[in-house]
């Protein structure tokens, strides 16, 4: 562990020098001695950044590309910890915002005022894979979150739930309107979307009735989930929502429940989103469903047209 660290990241990396060719330009070695010369080019061009990284004093590098074994040896001499090969540019991006530090492509360009601060860098082991903590930053404007699980399928799927989790979070403050969790907001709608079906004249009655009845079948397929009898569920939730709409259902119990016996709030942005995307996946469906009923009389017609001019 390194206290009151100053991670330095760059995207260039402490590593041999290298040529770039153009044409069919190319080198020819004739005797060890100028093999070692060429060693010594890459050796100095090294030792001349690790002098530079310890002149700007920092005592962390961090870098998108690798580090040459003797740079590690001369960043250790020096009391500097080397972390290399950061694969993925946004870890390096949320580094930079965490610790104030400056992104740069030169080492040449290292400056003492673009160094990011860190009050501790350590390597911790967790779960069999090697992880490099910084934490204790004086302004971190980014937060990491850490999760396991007991393979690779598993881990993807609490990844997924925990972005999830993020997201309803940042809607709930983008947007600070609350329904009753459990399913209550689907049976409070449904029983509003039926009651006014009544006002509907027409065939359009019976798809107002019929949007109501499958915002009630999202509570019997949560009640499902929880492991209650569905058609039980509605109508307990029904009636609980004839008294007042605050009524959900809550894992572990077999009775609905309102804000007081523990009933959740959820915010009202990604549930509006859910119906929207909802309706409009149902909306697809039948447009797709009446194309195909005004489209096969045609081709119906098209093959027996085929037919009688064969037998002619």
């Amino acid at each position: 562990a390194l206290l009151d660290a100053e991670p330095i990241r760059g995207k260039a990396g402490v590593h041999e020098p290298r040529l770039r060719w153009y044409g069919e330009s190319k080198v020819r070695l004739q005797s060890p001695a100028q093999l070692d010369g060429f060693i010594a080019v890459g050796e100095d061009y090294t030792r001349g950044i690790v002098e530079g990284v310890q002149a700007a004093g920092a005592n962390v590098v961090v870098t998108t590309l690798g580090i040459s074994d003797y740079g590690h040896k001369l960043l250790a001499k020096a009391g500097i910890l080397g972390i290399r090969a950061v694969m993925r540019p946004e870890h390096m991006r949320d580094l930079a915002r965490a610790t104030g530090a400056s992104l740069i492509k030169d080492f040449h360009e290292i400056r003492t005022d673009r160094l990011g601060h860190a009050g501790l860098v350590e390597e911790i082991r967790i779960g069999g894979s090697k992880c490099t903590i910084i934490d204790r930053c004086p302004d971190p404007k980014v937060v990491s979150l850490l999760v396991l699980g007991p393979g690779e399928a598993a881990a993807n799927l609490y990844k997924t739930l925990a972005r999830k989790a993020i997201g309803a979070a940042a809607a709930s403050i983008e947007t600070p309107r609350f329904l009753p969790g459990g399913a209550g907001a689907e049976m409070a709608a449904s029983s509003r979307v039926r009651r006014d079906a009544s006002r509907v004249e027409g065939r359009e009655q019976l798809a107002v009735e019929a949007f109501g009845l499958a915002l009630e079948d999202l509570a019997a397929c949560l009640a499902a989930n929880l492991g209650l009898k569905p058609l039980d569920a509605v109508l307990a939730l029904r009636s609980a929502h004839a008294k007042s709409p605050d009524w959900g259902l809550l894992a572990g119990q077999r009775d609905p429940v309102d804000y007081e016996h523990g009933l959740f709030r959820e915010p009202l942005g990604p549930r509006l989103s859910a119906w929207r995307r909802g309706v409009e996946a149902a909306s697809t469906i039948l447009l797709a469903d009446d194309f195909h009923k005004v489209s096969r009389p045609s081709l119906r017609k098209k093959e027996s047209d085929g037919e009688s001019e064969k037998d002619r």
